[in-house]
């Protein structure tokens, strides 16, 4: 499943994230503080 958001919130449920800035791929990996658990997350 892939997602595009800009609430980096999100991002902190995935298990990989894909920072772009300006059709740049600029990050690449795991979320930066760690895999959180969905219950962990706040809209």
């Amino acid at each position: 499943v892939l997602v595009v958001t800009h609430n980096r919130e999100i991002s902190r449920i995935a298990d990989r994230v894909i920072e772009l800035s300006s059709g740049e791929i600029v990050r690449d990996g795991a979320p930066e503080a760690g895999k959180a658990p969905i219950a962990e997350l706040h809209w």
